[in-house]
């Protein structure tokens, strides 16, 4: 049984079909679903930027705010239960794979990218070849 179901996403194109597919499965199942945004740390110079006016990080995390809340807006229009979470890591492998064990996640759905591809097959397969429970990437 899918119980919980980790959908990660980005900002991306493909973000709103994997939410899409991803919701109309959990709703199918009854699972809940946990929504994360991982993103990496500000480089040095960007983080010297924002100690003068703070445009960068703001801009990352709004784009991360409005992608969750459109998540969990598709999770609401099912009547599904949703839970939405930003972590900052420059290893998002680790950091799927540790939110997926931390809140004992049956399913994990990645969104698949059509820009950097080479870099989101890398961490589709690090995530693939770790994860204890079964992954599923949107094309």
């Amino acid at each position: 049984m899918i119980k919980t179901i980790l959908l990660v996403i980005d900002s991306a194109d493909g973000a709103e079909r994997a939410t899409t597919h991803c919701m109309a499965l959990a709703a199918t199942l009854g699972s809940q679903v946990r929504v994360l945004y991982v993103m990496s740390p500000l480089p040095a110079v960007e983080r010297a930027a924002d100690a003068l006016g703070g445009t960068c990080r703001d801009r990352w995390a709004a784009r991360a705010g409005e992608a969750l809340a459109e998540a969990a807006a598709a999770a609401q229009r099912h009547g599904i239960a949703v839970s939405t979470t930003i972590v900052v890591d420059s290893r998002h492998d680790i950091a799927i794979l540790d939110q997926a064990a931390r809140h004992r996640c049956d399913l994990i759905v990645l969104q698949g990218h059509q820009q950097d591809a080479w870099a989101s097959r890398a961490i589709a397969r690090k995530v693939i070849l770790d994860s204890s429970a079964p992954v599923l990437v949107m094309p």
